[in-house]
């Protein structure tokens, strides 16, 4: 029997490269913005020249030297929102047209908080990036408060937690003990503990310290209202299906593009609360 082809996988180039090779006219706008942009993204990502950073451009740096491990996060941030698309010119347009509209600015400038608590995890920075791209592509002025709101919901979870609850519609069914508590269908209390076994090999929990670790991170979606339990079937059986509450589902759309244009925050969400509240990762805890 004839032995298929191999596959062959196609890398993109990168930013640097893709920059230099682009053919604009002359003297555009589009050009000389793209250059910048990508030029200052890279600077802040693998150079961290002083001053070099789009960031710096943009907010002004009192202490450099501080902001350095920041701005080369929001950097790397900002490669992969440019280096993702074919057209670097419109793409490139979106996040000037986002970065200097006083709104947008404002929810850029909070965008950044949160990646300067965050570790440089590439995961992590996806998650960023797929954040940017929700607010650039869309009517960012009429839809503020949305963004707003869903940026508010993500300086409440941790990195870690964002890991988790990005891809928690893939979380498995569990089964917890006959003496577990129940309000309306929902489980209540920490129920983390009976998630590991089922999580273990989706989350590479393959070490007490892990396993413990995941269950406090869980433990805080719990009790801020992101995650929660609900009966698989009547109210009191034994096994129950992990869901995200209204919060948690605004909060997971912005941490992922795919998602984002069926599941739009459609109005504010008041303060969650316990009543309302993956495959192939490795936990970074």
């Amino acid at each position: 029997m004839t032995k298929p082809p191999a596959k062959t996988t196609q890398t993109r180039p990168s930013l640097s490269d893709r920059l230099e090779a682009e053919n604009l006219p002359a003297g555009s706008e589009a050009k000389a913005y793209v250059f910048t942009l990508g030029k200052a993204a890279l600077e802040a990502a693998f150079e961290a020249i002083p001053g070099g950073s789009i960031l710096t451009k943009i907010f002004g740096a009192a202490d450099e030297a501080a902001k350095q491990a920041q701005d080369e996060r929001m950097g790397q941030v900002l490669e992969r929102y440019l280096n993702e698309t074919d057209d670097l010119t419109q793409k490139a347009a979106e996040l000037k047209a986002f970065v200097t509209d006083p709104w947008g600015a404002m929810l850029f400038k909070r965008l950044k908080g949160i990646v300067d608590r965050t570790p440089p995890d590439p995961r992590l920075l996806e998650a960023m990036r797929d954040a940017l791209e929700n607010m650039t592509t869309s009517d960012f002025r009429a839809q503020f408060e949305d963004h707003d709101f869903a940026l508010a919901l993500m300086e409440e979870i941790s990195p870690q937690g964002m890991i988790i609850l990005r891809q928690y519609g893939a979380a498995p069914l569990f089964r917890t003990t006959s003496g577990a508590s129940f309000l309306n269908g929902e489980l209540m209390g920490d129920w983390s503990g009976f998630l590991v076994p089922n999580f273990t090999d989706q989350l590479s929990l393959d070490t007490d310290t892990l396993q413990n670790r995941f269950k406090m991170v869980h433990a805080d979606l719990i009790r801020k209202g992101f995650v929660k339990a609900l009966s698989a079937g009547t109210p009191g059986v034994l096994e129950l299906k992990p869901s995200l509450t209204a919060a948690g589902q605004v909060a997971a759309n912005y941490l992922s593009k795919s998602t984002r244009q069926e599941h739009a925050c459609k109005q504010p969400v008041n303060t969650p609360s316990n009543s309302d509240k993956t495959s192939g990762m490795t936990l970074i805890l």
